[in-house]
């Protein structure tokens, strides 16, 4: 589906301000129109679309969950103020590289993968972080992981050893890579696929 601006800005007038959920998958944007105007949202979807930049998103301070996946973004802004983030998908796009990430200490899922990421932000902090993907990039190496850590997807890279392994780890997926020796594994790992 193909639309044109005015029937997105035509939509976009019909929602109230205290929207809390925008959804604009697959409407052949190649920028993000004007949505100021919802300081109440918390969920954008932005999926299947054509966009290469987004604007500053600390507007939406209450912004929970952030899915631009199938889009040509080449730079994530710099997302350190929406401080309620739980989820971020930016799966294929074209990011060499991701923002600082550690003061979003409310992550729970960040989805990365098939992009042309070289290496991934410090993230040993985000306590809250269960979900971690990044198939599919030019990674060589991955930094500490989070403690809480429960899934963790790095297949298709470069990466030649990986580090501690978060003790709740319990899925690991790490095949397709450079790895030679493997770290310990936890007692809570239940699917491994090297």
């Amino acid at each position: 589906m193909e639309d044109e601006p005015h029937e997105i800005n035509q939509y976009l007038n019909t929602l109230p301000d205290y929207v809390e959920t925008i959804q604009l998958q697959r409407r052949n944007l190649k920028e993000l129109p004007d949505l100021s105007r919802f300081n109440k949202l918390h969920t954008l979807l932005l999926d299947y679309n054509q966009i290469k930049n987004l604007p500053d998103l600390s507007i939406f301070p209450n912004l929970k969950k952030l899915s631009i996946s199938c889009n040509q973004l080449e730079k994530l802004p710099d997302l350190s103020n929406c401080k309620n983030l739980q989820e971020i998908n930016v799966f294929k796009n074209n990011l060499k590289h991701l923002p600082q990430l550690c003061k979003l200490l409310q992550l729970r899922k960040l989805s990365c993968g098939h992009n042309s990421l070289h290496e991934l932000p410090y993230m040993e902090s985000m306590h809250n972080l269960l979900y971690l993907s990044c198939p599919f990039n030019l990674l060589s190496e991955i930094p500490t992981l989070p403690k809480n850590l429960k899934h963790f997807n790095c297949n298709f890279n470069y990466i030649s050893s990986l580090p501690k392994l978060p003790e709740y780890l319990f899925e690991l997926r790490c095949s397709d890579n450079h790895i030679r020796t493997m770290p310990e594994f936890t007692h809570h790992l239940q699917k491994l696929n090297a």
